[in-house]
């Protein structure tokens, strides 16, 4: 009875105040609404599509590796009705006119390759992203499904993956409501860095300052996958930028990623999946398919791995990619 008195006399009195907080840990400095994306134009001074050749300090075999081919998908389609007298429109005179486009088509290579211990201080000096993983792709055409010998000539700078930790949800329960958590931290660096993902909701909480007595709604945490530049139809390869990102973290592992992708890493997921691997999760993770992202510690071709042996290919083919000392 107390309590409900107090409020109504708070209310009607209006001495209380409103103090909506931004997204679960993201301070002042984080505010930036409604800013256009900025995607990255490389990493740490490489631009993308540099040749692999250029880079030095890799370890000499690459992480991952994978090749996939694809008939590509057809991404636009017109025809015009050229008229046949009275009866409509001329089926053959009509096919003429007929105009598609085909994109990914062809053969594709990703390989991933890393600088033994390199990490990255993301902003704050407690966020840090390691594992880093560079991702190079390759497209060549013909109808040999053979890797050919020289695929590292055609490999080019198209990606990174970078993991982090962060507390799980069962961590959590040791801290206060207020506590800033590494996917905070990263989250709110890659949007003051990119502007806010797709679809960005700030998920505040309300706390009423009366006479004697704090009044605070109980705040629930959120782990949300967030992207930049997204496909925008069903119909498309890939996103119209040059590079899109996703930001993914799974709270029951405490493992995370923060994944820059450009146009050939999108193309080679899709002929992947195309190609029958349907749960591959490099193509989950750009679509949004799928709730978590599991840790393979052997790194068995999972989309989060820890770095080890490649094992996705045969040795033949992996020594192909195998950097000379």
């Amino acid at each position: 009875m107390r309590r409900r008195f107090l409020m109504s006399t708070v209310l009607l009195a209006a001495a209380i105040y409103i103090r909506v907080l931004h997204a679960d840990g993201a301070g002042d400095d984080a505010r930036n609404d409604h800013v256009r994306y900025r995607g990255p134009a490389g990493f740490q001074g490489n631009l993308w599509g540099k040749p692999l050749s250029a880079f030095a300090h890799f370890e000499r075999d690459p992480l991952y590796v994978q090749t996939a081919s694809s008939r590509g998908k057809t991404t636009f389609v017109d025809m015009k009705c050229v008229a046949r007298a009275m009866t409509g429109c001329d089926l053959e005179a009509s096919l003429q006119t007929l105009q598609q486009k085909v994109e990914g088509e062809g053969f594709h290579a990703l390989a991933e390759y890393y600088v033994d211990a390199q990490g990255l201080q993301f902003g704050e000096p407690e966020a840090v992203l390691f594992p880093l993983f560079y991702q190079f792709c390759a497209h060549w055409g013909g109808v040999s499904s053979r890797v050919p010998q020289d695929v590292q000539e055609k490999m080019k700078f198209c990606g990174m993956r970078m993991l982090f930790r962060s507390e799980t949800l069962k961590e959590l329960r040791a801290h206060d409501d207020g506590h800033v958590t590494n996917y905070d931290r990263i989250l709110r660096q890659l949007i003051g860095t990119h502007g806010e993902p797709e679809g960005y909701v700030k998920h505040g909480r309300v706390i009423i300052h009366a006479p004697g007595e704090k009044i605070e709604q109980a705040r629930e945490r959120r782990f949300d996958e967030w992207r930049w530049c997204s496909l925008r139809t069903d119909r498309d390869i890939a996103p119209g930028c040059q590079s899109s990102i996703v930001f993914a973290f799974d709270a029951t592992t405490g493992w995370g990623v923060v994944l820059y992708a450009t146009r050939p890493i999108w193309e080679f997921a899709y002929a992947r999946h195309q190609g029958g691997a349907e749960d591959d999760a490099l193509y989950k993770l750009l679509h949004g398919l799928g709730e978590s992202h599991p840790v393979d510690e052997s790194c068995t071709g999972s989309n989060l791995c820890r770095p080890g042996a490649p094992r996705a290919m045969s040795h033949d083919v992996r020594t192909l990619f195998r950097l000379p000392r």
